[in-house]
């Protein structure tokens, strides 16, 4: 028996592996069918294998790069966590609605580590807890703003929204609207992402106008 929460074995690891073998997908940091271990394991093993990586993503709190996290580095646990929440909200209707607040917020950190972009069942749940997500969100763009450097983007969370998250640009644009009226992005990257979305929401012409007059 494992006591600490975020220990994933062996066992589960191997499985896990298995999945992303037989998926080709190396796109993103989950894929595969739970159901395709049956044949070559039993049934036991997979259904096992299901309800251990459900139960595992709220027993474990990823840490954010604003923390912390160092970049280009995802541990075992959020793949692993990913890949639970993956499972879960393919197999549950209207899945958002079931969670609590703080679940809502702890899948949102996981959603910030996900490869190429956001999970798929990330916009269902944008929709379901905007305020919850987009506190999740913006902090991590906030703190993109603090370690980009002219030369370098961060192609993190704000790279994300910008070309895969269209879906959050209204609840997200007023905020960053706000982050534009007080800082200077030092990257052109950066700002054109901020822009865009900005662009792409629904702060006014108005306001747009009397940004660029400010910022000129």
């Amino acid at each position: 028996e494992v006591d600490d929460p975020s220990v994933v074995t062996r066992a589960q690891w191997y499985l896990h592996e298995r999945l992303r073998e037989k998926s080709n997908n190396l796109t993103q940091w989950t894929g595969g069918n739970w159901t395709d271990l049956v044949q070559e394991y039993g049934a036991d093993v997979a259904r096992a294998y299901r309800d251990g990586v459900v139960a595992y993503w709220r027993k474990y709190q990823p840490i954010l790069r604003s923390e912390g996290a160092p970049p280009n580095q995802t541990p075992t646990a959020v793949i692993f966590g990913l890949t639970g929440i993956g499972v879960e909200a393919a197999e549950t209707p209207d899945w958002p609605a079931i969670l609590s607040e703080g679940e809502a917020a702890l899948a949102t950190r996981f959603a910030c580590h996900e490869l190429n972009g956001f999970p798929s069942w990330f916009p269902r749940l944008f929709e379901k807890w905007p305020k919850t997500a987009s506190k999740a969100l913006m902090g991590e763009i906030e703190y993109e703003l603090t370690v980009e450097t002219e030369e370098q983007e961060t192609h993190y969370v704000l790279s994300d929204v910008c070309w895969s998250g269209q879906w959050a640009w209204s609840e997200l644009g007023p905020g960053i609207y706000r982050l534009l009226e007080t800082s200077n992005p030092r990257n052109s990257g950066t700002l054109s992402n901020l822009l865009k979305i900005v662009e792409g929401s629904n702060v006014s012409d108005e306001k747009l106008a009397a940004l660029a007059a400010h910022k000129i």
